[in-house]
């Protein structure tokens, strides 16, 4: 804000006749480009007069103004009074431009940076939710078998069906739990990978072997098949093995009976000879996800809302996000 002093000390005063008219003149180029019709009625005496005697010491207020050169510019007027006698209006502009334009930017990455985190935010609140139901489904079933079990403790065999039936929930509640803790790993940056030494062919083989049985019980087609040139690697197999897993368990459950998954793997050209790359690809031929879904499906957190509402009473549980496999990938190292 411009003083008094300031302006009668640095600035030459503008002389006319017809002080109307210059006012006219003065607030011309605002009018042009001011989203109300009231840019006009700002530089207007009664108004001016009207604000000073609201805010003696003067006030100031902005406007879109249209240079010569046809560009808009943004301009601060400072109205004050130009004597202690208030016989005189002062009148000082300046261009504010370049402190709007920042000030805008600077209001626009903050948004930005808001809206992400409210939108993470909420992504993660719905995965809190959604695994609390994953946590209840095992935790359900412990607490069932554990009161049939007191209940019929004379009847061995079905003693036994009742503790399989709890050491299966309680492996699959441990996997959740160790699951959710490798996500707060790997958002830390703290999640340590394994270099032991392993048969890549053995360890698909292996894992085909697993998942033959839980395609036969839900009546799928699963198709495998391995071109490998080298088979002995070094690296973390529990990983991979838990990217597997999560692929091919959501094929499973996303695929109606009589579809097909299948898993296949092969070796790619790589330059350096102590470097394999492999490629591992997944598909089948259930439902999908839907385009939009598609675009964040390694977004933190996130899960296809479409898929869960139309298939949630068939599948009892999920698995991690997609964006827990592509951390885990992330974070692989060779050696």
């Amino acid at each position: 804000m411009y003083t008094r002093k300031s302006v009668l000390q640095n600035l030459s005063p503008y002389k006319c006749a017809d002080f109307n008219r210059a006012l006219h003149k003065l607030s011309l180029p605002y009018t042009k480009l001011a989203a109300d019709e009231t840019a006009a009625e700002k530089f207007s005496l009664p108004v001016i007069l009207s604000r000073l005697a609201e805010k003696p010491q003067g006030y100031e207020f902005t406007l879109p103004y249209l240079a010569n050169d046809g560009s808009e510019k943004n301009k601060q007027i400072n109205v004050l009074w130009g004597d202690e006698g208030h016989h005189t209006i002062c009148l000082v502009r300046c261009d504010v431009t370049d402190i709007i334009s920042a000030e805008k930017n600077s209001r626009s990455v903050l948004q930005n940076a808001l809206d992400l985190a409210q939108e993470a935010n909420r992504a993660k609140t719905d995965f809190l939710s959604a695994m609390s139901h994953d946590i209840r489904t095992p935790m359900n079933a412990i607490i069932g078998m554990t009161d049939l079990a007191l209940d019929d403790l004379d009847n061995r065999q079905h003693l036994s069906e009742y503790l399989d039936i709890i050491k299966s929930s309680s492996s699959h509640l441990l996997t959740l739990i160790n699951d959710i803790l490798d996500m707060s790993r790997i958002e830390k940056g703290k999640l340590k990978l394994a270099r032991t030494s392993f048969n890549l062919s053995v360890e698909i083989d292996r894992f085909c072997s697993r998942y033959q049985l839980l395609m036969d019980k839900n009546s799928l087609n699963f198709l495998h098949n391995a071109e490998l040139l080298h088979c002995n690697c070094i690296g973390d197999t529990a990983q991979l093995q838990r990217i597997w897993d999560n692929l091919v368990s959501n094929a499973c459950k996303f695929t109606p009976p009589g579809g097909t998954v299948t898993f296949s793997a092969c070796e790619l050209p790589s330059d350096n000879e102590r470097l394999g790359w492999y490629k591992f690809t997944i598909s089948d031929t259930g439902i999908g996800i839907d385009s939009e879904s598609l675009q964040h499906l390694f977004d933190p957190f996130f899960r296809s809302s479409d898929v869960i509402s139309k298939h949630i009473a068939k599948v009892p549980d999920w698995d991690l996000p997609s964006s827990k496999i592509s951390s885990i990938i992330k974070a692989v190292r060779f050696p």
